[in-house]
């Protein structure tokens, strides 16, 4: 006979079991944790900062030292000025003018000096690092005579700084007053934007400046604090 009521074979609904409420601290532990990692971030690069240089970096990176190029214009008197910048000024210790290797050289011979000019210890304040081929500027003394006919021997020109060098084709022209050349007269640039663009040589005692520096502890603790407050912040985003 027919139940009166066909639904009471249906087995009885059990409450879905919702598992344990989510524990209040959970948020709390999140929002220690971000803290915490971003405080140890912080920390590190401010403990680090005072390393984080250029000449540091090549420290552990093949890095070649900064060197100027030097820029060719005319002079008014119809002369070859070598442009050197006025930050290249500051470090410049000698101007070196080199002549044509002879058919047959290797590529690494050293080519003949045909007229060079080094500090002699004068100071020279305001210079703005301009030097006229064969003429010698305050500060500087005459270590290599230019021969006669140089300027037709004159193949590039050198800029040291006492422990670097750097050069450049000489530029032929035509050249221009308000106008330097670079990269053997392939390239024009303005003499106020070839100065402003000048960074010097890489100092010759970069290494001893770089022993002396040392990371920041005051950056460490800072990180140091984050780190804990990370640990702090997963403990208590597993805390039920």
């Amino acid at each position: 006979m027919p139940s009166e009521q066909p639904w009471s074979s249906i087995p009885p609904m059990r409450p879905v079991d919702p598992g344990p409420a989510p524990s209040a601290w959970r948020p709390v532990g999140t929002s220690v944790l971000v803290v915490g990692i971003l405080l140890a971030t912080v920390g590190i690069v401010a403990g680090l900062a005072p390393l984080a240089t250029f000449d540091q970096i090549c420290r552990f990176a093949p890095c070649d030292p900064l060197v100027p190029i030097p820029g060719f214009r005319a002079a008014a008197d119809g002369g070859v000025i070598v442009e050197t910048g006025p930050t290249t000024a500051a470090q410049l210790t000698g101007v070196t003018v080199y002549g044509r290797l002879p058919p047959g050289s290797a590529y690494d011979d050293v080519p003949p000096v045909v007229w060079q000019i080094e500090r002699d210890g004068t100071a020279t304040p305001g210079w703005d690092g301009s030097v006229e081929l064969g003429h010698v500027p305050p500060g500087f003394a005459e270590t290599v005579a230019a021969p006669s006919g140089w300027e037709l021997e004159a193949a590039s020109v050198g800029l040291e700084n006492g422990c670097y060098e750097g050069w450049d084709v000489l530029a032929r022209g035509p050249l221009r007053t308000d106008r330097v050349l670079l990269d053997g007269g392939t390239q024009e640039e303005t003499l106020a934007a070839f100065r402003a663009a000048d960074d010097g040589f890489t100092p010759c005692d970069a290494d001893a400046r770089l022993l002396a520096r040392r990371p920041d502890v005051r950056g460490f603790a800072v990180g140091a604090v984050g780190a804990g407050l990370v640990v702090l912040g997963a403990v208590l985003r597993r805390r039920l």
